[in-house]
């Protein structure tokens, strides 16, 4: 299997620093043992200027860790749900550390691949999309109070009323974490892309799918954070793209 990636985290136009972290990581093949297997992440952080940037890196830093531990070990699935619940323990530990941390979080999508499958796990409103013969969609549920309200049939996805910036739920606020758990095909020349907020709340799925088919990963996260900010996104501004050649 051959994979080809991009990435970009930006700070953007408005906030003073990037609150957002990514990370890609390649398997390499121990001495010993099976290798393991990529990882993908997306982490947008809360909790004030300090707050926000420290949970997102201990989140991020906590996946590449344990899961590196546990795709040798474990099924994806699994692998990516331990590391979940460690990057939530990570964090509650460091607020505990110091107590003007106590309010930091932030969210979580987290992506593997094999042969066969792409698995996802994510909490709060960092997306992920599958893009599979130029049709494109949204394969996590966002965890906001404006979403789930859309679902329940309470409003509008266009309500301009919504706040959309209340979470109901994210990594590193509460001792139980529940994490949502996906499994879908991966076959050659589909693309996955994950990514924060301040991408997704000003680009279209349209606007989305027509860059990613265009162009290499890395030009298409470049271009996609560029379209955000002419867009006038409020945000911090993160893609990860990664697509199987093979």
């Amino acid at each position: 299997m051959r994979l080809k990636t991009g990435f970009v985290t930006h700070q953007g136009l408005v906030r003073s620093s990037n609150q957002d972290a990514v990370a890609i990581v390649e398997p390499r093949r121990p001495l010993f043992g099976r290798p393991g297997l990529w990882l993908f992440v997306v982490a947008d952080g809360m909790g004030g200027y300090q707050g926000g940037e420290i949970a997102s890196s201990v989140a991020v830093q906590t996946m590449v860790r344990v899961f590196g531990q546990q795709s040798r070990q474990n099924t994806p699935a699994e692998a990516l749900q331990v590391a979940f619940t460690s990057a939530n323990q990570a964090i509650l530990a460091r607020a505990q550390d110091a107590p003007g941390l106590s309010r930091m979080g932030t969210t979580l999508v987290a992506a593997t691949v094999t042969e066969q499958s792409v698995y996802l796990c994510n909490v709060g409103d960092s997306r992920a999309y599958l893009m599979h013969e130029g049709t494109i969609r949204q394969v996590t549920e966002d965890h906001s109070l404006v979403s789930e309200q859309v679902r329940a049939g309470l409003i509008q996805e266009d309500d301009p009323l919504a706040r959309r910036n209340i979470l109901t739920r994210s990594v590193g606020r509460a001792g139980h974490l529940k994490v949502d758990r996906f499994k879908e095909p991966w076959q050659p020349n589909d693309i996955l892309l994950l990514c924060s907020d301040g991408l997704w709340g000003v680009l279209s799925d349209a606007q989305i799918a027509a860059v990613l088919a265009e162009m290499d990963p890395q030009s298409a996260s470049e271009k996609l954070v560029q379209m955000a900010m002419i867009s006038q996104s409020s945000d911090n501004i993160s893609a990860v793209i990664v697509k199987r050649l093979a």
